[in-house]
This record gives structure tokens, sequence and C-alpha cells, in this order.
């Protein structure tokens, strides 16, 4: 849940920057597609290239699927979940502030 509120608010501050619905559409998923794929979500990490993997290890995706697969399959999560809702937490504090910001400065054109 923290990261799809964290995502919402992604989504948000892209469609404040934007100034048509079809940029928007546009920017509003591409910065999704990398994390989604160079993550463990599909392949594990030991599996990809060296280079991939470093990406891949020390990003939220990782971090956040990694966390919900130990926690549905009843394995052990480790400092996974706390790593991955401090990461969520941050995104919220940077992105919510901006947001706003972004929202006030429109509405007052």
């Amino acid at each position: 849940m923290p990261l799809s509120f964290s995502f919402s608010w992604m989504g948000a501050t892209i469609a404040l920057l934007m100034r048509s619905t079809e940029a928007v559409q546009s920017a509003g998923f591409i910065w999704l597609f990398p994390l989604t794929f160079a993550s463990s979500s599909f392949v594990q990490t030991e599996n990809m290239p060296s280079w991939l993997r470093a990406f891949a290890n020390h990003q939220q995706m990782t971090q956040v699927i990694d966390a919900v697969r130990g926690l549905l399959l009843d394995q052990a999560v480790g400092s996974l979940g706390w790593q991955a809702l401090a990461r969520c937490t941050g995104i919220l504090v940077v992105l919510i502030p901006l947001s706003v910001s972004l929202y006030r400065r429109v509405a007052a054109r």
C-alpha cells in the first residue's frame, strides 16, 4: 500500500508538470517500465548480468517485491520491509509538498 500511495503522488506530480493529457499519458508510465523490468519481479537478480544486478538490487521495486514475496511465502523478510517502507516514505516526503506547490501554482493561473 505505501508503494501505490507513493506512485499515486508521483503520478499527480507528473500530471501537474505536463501541459496536455497526451503528455501525461506518455510520461505517466515511462518511468515505471525500467523500474519494473529491471527488478526482481520477473527474474531473480542472481541471474542478471552484473551491471544490471547492481542496479536491480538497489532500487525501490526490488526491495518492495522481495519484501512482499517473503511475507506471502512465509519466509524471513529481514530488513527489506523496513527499507521498502523507508523508501516509500522518502518519496512521499518529497512528492507531497512538491505536488501541493505545483497545484497551487497551476490553480493560480
